[in-house]
């Protein structure tokens, strides 16, 4: 069974295909997990940025986005407490020059020797060198 760390990048586009790419590679690998096909896992800081992404969008209610982070809570997808990586996060946010809150999910990846899934093209640029991280777009399926 494939493993990844997920990141706030493609659990939005489960909340949120308005405007958004690779909404349909998403949403295959969201039945892959259903399935029992492919497995995730987070850090728990994930919680907060999906609904930080959502609630910016101007498409969706108070209400719409509680109902969104309470199904992505539903899933079961393990997560980690930060804290577990911080110091490897720091490390690679200023190694690759992305933020912590990127690094956390990177600093995951690299502890658990699995591909970080990210559909934020922009990180994934400054990621590059880092063969874990993994773009949704080139996701084979």
């Amino acid at each position: 069974m494939k493993r990844y760390v997920l990141d706030a990048s493609v659990a939005v586009k489960w909340y949120s295909a308005r405007d958004e790419n690779d909404v349909r590679k998403a949403d295959d690998l969201l039945r892959m997990y259903g399935d029992g096909a492919c497995s995730f896992m987070a850090p728990a800081l994930i919680v907060y940025e999906l609904a930080n992404a959502l609630r910016f969008n101007p498409h969706l209610t108070s209400g719409e986005v509680r109902k969104a982070v309470r199904s992505f809570l539903d899933l079961g997808i393990p997560l980690r407490d930060p804290a577990d990586d911080a110091e490897d996060g720091v490390l690679l946010a200023f190694r690759h020059g992305f933020t912590v809150y990127d690094a956390a999910y990177a600093a995951l990846a690299q502890a658990e020797g699995i591909p970080l899934l990210t559909a934020d093209y922009k990180f994934h640029a400054k990621a590059k060198s880092m063969p874990l991280v993994l773009p949704l777009k080139d996701l084979v399926l």
